[in-house]
């Protein structure tokens, strides 16, 4: 069986290591129709999309998030957070932050991970990679949080979900071994 989509979804994997040129105005069109497309449940859409491609935001928010990861992080994670390139984004110059309203429903966040494998997915089919991240969501913690909030102008009542870092990837890891009795047919 062939298909385009079905291609898409066994060679994504999350990048890691991008490149540091920019996406193209029409590669970021195509991916925010994608997420904008998303299915919710009962129509709600729920998200609100916030792209930023403005390096210093990127690196305020990564930042904060690596400085409140240490509070709890193990000894090989704090290795990670305390190296000196260490971006929590993996350096993707295009971070898609999805938010909602946490009380809206409570398969507001089904939602917006629908809409993050959207993002990412379009971007595997137009060439680019892609990485789906919750940690960068410690940021979003006091003191700094409501500061945050402003700075990514989110809608009032929203809290940041997921984020999706995209860019042309620099490596191409090979698919994860998929675990045993992960699924059954009756």
């Amino acid at each position: 069986m062939k298909s385009s989509v079905l291609q898409a979804i066994l060679d994504r994997r999350s990048i890691r290591d991008y490149r540091p040129e920019q996406i193209t105005g029409e590669q970021l069109q195509a991916l925010i129709s994608a997420a904008l497309a998303s299915p919710s449940a009962m129509d709600r859409q729920p998200w609100h999309f916030t792209v930023v491609q403005n390096p210093e935001i990127l690196a305020q928010i990564s930042r904060a998030s690596i400085e409140e990861q240490k509070r709890t992080a193990d000894e090989e994670t704090l290795q990670k957070l305390n190296q000196p390139d260490a971006d929590i984004y993996f350096h993707a110059p295009t971070v898609f932050f999805i938010s909602c309203e946490p009380s809206a429903s409570f398969w507001s966040y089904l939602d917006c991970g629908i809409a993050a494998e959207n993002i990412a997915l379009a971007a595997q089919g137009i060439g680019l990679g892609s990485v789906i991240l919750g940690s960068p969501n410690e940021a979003f913690v006091e003191p700094q949080a409501e500061k945050l909030r402003k700075l990514l102008k989110l809608p009032q009542g929203h809290e940041v979900v997921l984020s999706v870092g995209v860019g042309v990837p620099q490596e191409n890891p090979p698919a994860h071994v998929v675990k045993e009795g992960r699924y059954h047919i009756l």
